[in-house]
Order: structure tokens, then sequence, then C-alpha cells
């Protein structure tokens, strides 16, 4: 569904307002267990559209400006239509 809205390519696009709320600075450890490379960024940030609306909550590893991991963010939470589409972890 996310995919499919095409709402990465609208943030890329300028079309949508990504906005991070939170970007860490990997450990050597934390990276090599993400299978990243040491200096990526674990960052969350949200989607809206121009008046304000959340759109999606997304996870993404950034270094050099470059996503990282497959190269597109991975969404936690979705506004698709009416419903609200959520990943919840257990414990």
């Amino acid at each position: 569904m996310f995919n499919s809205a095409r709402l990465y390519e609208q943030v890329m696009d300028g079309e949508l307002l990504e906005d991070v709320q939170a970007d860490r600075h990997l450990t050597r450890r934390q990276a090599r267990h993400a299978g990243q490379v040491y200096c990526t960024h674990s960052q969350s940030a949200i989607y809206r559209d121009r008046r304000g609306r959340k759109l999606a909550i997304v996870h993404q590893y950034l270094r050099n400006n470059r996503l990282g991991g497959s190269g597109r963010p991975d969404p936690k939470w979705l506004l698709h239509g009416s419903k609200v589409y959520a990943l919840f972890r257990d414990g």
C-alpha cells in the first residue's frame, strides 16, 4: 500500500513534506547488527500533506544523503483512505 501510494516519490518530488522526528548516529556495533556500515543514521520521519495531515510514519537508514538497506523507507504507520495501518512490536 505504501509503495502503491508513491508516498516516498511524492516526498522526493516536493509534493509531500518529510518531518524527521528522530535522527541518531549508529555505533559500530549497532550498524553491524542492522547490516549497515558505520556512519549510518537511523531516522524516523513523518510524511505530511500540505495541510499538515499525517499520511505515514517511516523508519530509514541514511548515509551519505542516500537511503541504506533496500534504498526505500520502511513504513511503520500508514493512512490509506480512511483506515490506519500500523506495525506494532510485541514485547
